[in-house]
């Protein structure tokens, strides 16, 4: 739950990138398939 709640708070910083229809379909994808910002590696 942790991580969804980072990506929750980060939605601001994903709204400049054009994976937001990706991010709410499958976010488990975006995540495994795309960079991760460093805020959210240290949190995991």
């Amino acid at each position: 739950s942790t991580r969804l709640a980072m990506l929750s708070s980060s939605l601001p910083h994903w709204k400049k990138l054009p994976l937001l229809p990706s991010l709410t379909t499958q976010p488990h994808q975006v995540l495994a398939s795309d960079p991760v910002p460093t805020a959210d590696l240290q949190q995991v």
